[in-house]
C-alpha cells in the first residue's frame, strides 16, 4: 500500500467545501483506513442491505438481556431465536415478532453512522470493515462479546453515538460513573463505568458523541468518562467554522468535528427512513473516528493516546461560551504534522488553555452565584413577608367567610319564616275569598226573596185552615190533618 496514495484519497475526501464526496480511487489497499476494524455499537439497529456499506460489514451481532415473555406468553426479546446474544447476517438490522419472525427495522441511525465511517461513496475511511452491535438493552452483554471477540475481528475502536444525558448543573447529584448505568429488565442494575475502562485496557478506542442538548459546561454519559473519546460538533463552510449550536460541551471535551451529514447517497433496501440532512453529534463521532482510523492504518505504532494528542495539538481552536481553545479537528495540519515527523505532544498538556479557560469562567460563576446568593436571600424576605400578608388576609378571609356564613343561616331562616307567613296569607286569602262569595251568594238569594214577596198581591190573602165552623188563621200554607185550607180574599 503506498502512503502518498492513501493520504491523497484522504484529503480528496475531507478537504471539500461539503461534508463527504465520491472517492476516485479503485485500489482497495489504498482506501483510506484500509487494515482497520471498527466496532459500531446502536440501539436501534442497521441494514445490512444498505448499498453504502457493501463489501464493509464483517459481523453483526445481536445483544439483547429481554429474554422474557409478556402477559399474552409471547417472546419479546429482539434478537434471533429470543437468544441474549447471537452472532450472523442480519441480526443487527431485524427485529424478530412473536407470529412468524418477521423482520422490521425502526431506525437508519446505525446505518448512517457506519456510513461516516466506511461507507463507500461518503466515508471518511472507506477502507475500514465493519462489526455492527445491536444492543438494545443490552450493552454489558456487547461489552462482553467485545472483550471476548475484539481479537477474532482484529477490533481496534468502538463507535457509539447515543448516551445518557445528564442535565447541565446536576453532576453533583448525578456523577459521570453513576449515569453510565443499565438496569436489566429482571431489574439487576450494572455500572458500566469499569467495563468502558476495560475496553481502554483492551487497548481499543472508545468513541461517544457528546450530546445535542446545547449544554455549555456538560456532555452526556459516558462521553463525560475519562477512558472514552468524547466528540462534539461544528457547522459552517467547510463543516468546521462554528461551534454547532445544539452541541454539548465541556472543559474534557476531546475534539469538535463537522456534524451535518447529506445522507442523500445512502439508499436502504430495507424499512429505514433516513432524512437527505441530518445533524447532530452522532455524525461528527463517527467523523473523528474515520480519521483516527486513516492514522492508525497509516502509522500503526502511534497509541491512541498520541493519535488523539496529534488531532487536539494540530486542530482549529474553537470558542464556546464557557470554554476556550477547543481543537476542532484540521485533517490536512493533522496529516501534514505526522508527516512531518514532528514530536507529538502529550495528551494532557493539549488541555492545558481548554481546562484554564473554564476555570477563569468559573471565577465569573463565583461572581454570578455570590449574587445570585444575595437575590436569592432578597427573594427569601420578599416571600416571607408575601408569606405573612398571605397568612393574614387568609385569617381575614376566614373571619369574613364566618361572618358570611352566619348571615346566610340568618337570611335561611328568615327566608324559612317568610315562607311560613306567606302560606298563612295565602290561606286566610282563600278563606276571605270563600267568604266573600258566600256573602254574594246570601245577598242574591235574599234579593230573590225580596222580589218574590213584591211580587205577592196587596193586601195579601188571609190563608186559614177550616173544620166545620171553626177557622184558624196560620202563616204557612199547610193545614193539620183534618183542616181544610181556606183563603180568604
Amino acid at each position: 500500500m503506498s502512503k502518498a496514495k492513501v493520504i491523497n484519497s484522504l484529503f480528496s475526501v475531507l478537504t471539500t467545501l461539503t461534508f463527504f464526496i465520491p472517492l476516485q480511487t479503485a485500489k482497495a489497499a489504498d482506501l483510506p483506513g484500509a487494515g482497520i476494524t471498527i466496532a459500531v455499537i446502536d440501539f436501534a439497529g442497521f441494514d445490512y442491505q444498505a448499498p453504502e456499506l457493501k463489501d464493509a460489514i464483517v459481523g453483526e451481532v445481536c445483544t439483547d438481556s429481554l429474554v422474557a415473555f409478556d402477559h399474552s406468553n409471547n417472546h419479546i426479546s429482539h434478537c434471533p431465536g429470543y437468544k441474549e446474544v447471537v452472532e450472523g447476517t442480519g441480526v443487527a438490522t431485524v427485529e424478530y415478532s412473536a407470529s412468524g419472525d418477521l423482520p422490521f427495522s425502526d431506525s437508519g441511525h446505525g446505518t448512517a453512522v457506519a456510513s461516516v465511517i466506511a461507507g463507500k461513496t461518503i466515508g471518511v475511511a472507506p477502507g475500514v470493515k465493519i462489526v455492527q452491535i445491536r444492543a438494545l438493552h443490552g450493552l454489558v452483554l456487547a461489552f462482553d462479546w467485545l472483550h471476548a471477540n475484539a481479537q477474532k475481528y482484529d477490533i481496534s475502536a468502538v463507535v457509539m453515538s447515543s448516551g445518557v444525558l445528564i442535565p447541565e448543573g446536576a453532576r453533583e447529584f448525578r456523577p459521570c460513573k453513576e449515569a453510565t448505568r443499565e438496569t436489566a429488565p429482571n431489574g439487576v442494575d450494572t455500572l458500566l463505568s469499569p467495563y468502558y475502562d476495560r475496553i481502554k485496557t483492551d487497548g481499543l478506542a472508545f468513541f461517544s458523541s457528546a450530546g445535542n442538548d446545547a449544554y455549555a459546561i456538560s456532555v452526556d454519559a459516558p462521553a463525560c468518562l475519562n477512558s472514552v473519546i468524547s466528540v462534539g460538533a461544528t457547522q459552517g463552510p467547510n463543516a468546521g467554522t462554528i461551534i454547532a449550536p445544539y452541541s454539548n460541551i465541556s472543559p474534557d471535551i476531546s475534539i469538535l468535528a463537522p456534524g451535518t451529514l447529506s445522507t442523500q447517497q445512502i439508499v436502504s433496501k430495507g424499512n429505514f427512513a433516513i432524512n437527505q440532512y441530518s445533524s447532530g453529534t452522532s455524525f461528527a463521532n463517527p467523523y473523528v473516528a474515520g480519521v483516527w482510523a486513516d492514522v492508525k492504518a497509516l502509522y500503526p505504532k502511534l497509541s491512541n493516546d498520541q493519535i488523539l494528542a496529534a488531532m487536539r495539538a494540530t486542530g482549529t481552536l474553537l470558542d464556546d461560551v464557557n470554554v476556550k481553545h477547543i481543537p476542532a479537528i484540521n485533517v490536512v495540519a493533522l496529516m501534514s504534522f505526522l508527516a512531518s515527523g514532528s514530536e507529538i505532544p502529550s495528551l494532557e498538556s493539549t488541555f492545558t488553555a481548554q481546562r484554564a479557560s473554564f476555570s477563569n469562567a468559573t471565577f465569573d460563576l463565583a461572581a454570578s452565584n455570590s449574587q445570585l446568593s444575595a437575590s436569592n436571600e432578597t427573594l427569601l424576605k420578599s416571600n416571607t413577608s408575601l408569606a405573612n400578608q398571605l397568612a393574614l388576609a387568609l385569617s381575614q378571609s376566614s373571619s369574613a367567610k364566618m361572618a358570611a356564613d352566619d348571615a346566610q343561616m340568618q337570611i335561611t331562616a328568615l327566608n324559612t319564616t317568610t315562607a311560613d307567613q306567606a302560606n298563612k296569607i295565602a290561606k286566610y286569602t282563600s278563606d276571605l275569598l270563600t267568604a266573600q262569595n258566600q256573602i254574594i251568594k246570601l245577598t242574591s238569594d235574599l234579593q230573590a226573596a225580596q222580589k218574590l214577596i213584591d211580587s205577592l198581591p196587596k193586601p195579601l190573602p188571609q190563608i186559614a185552615c177550616a173544620k166545620g165552623k171553626e177557622k184558624i188563621t196560620i202563616a204557612v200554607a199547610k193545614c193539620p190533618s183534618g183542616w181544610k185550607l181556606v183563603v180568604k180574599k
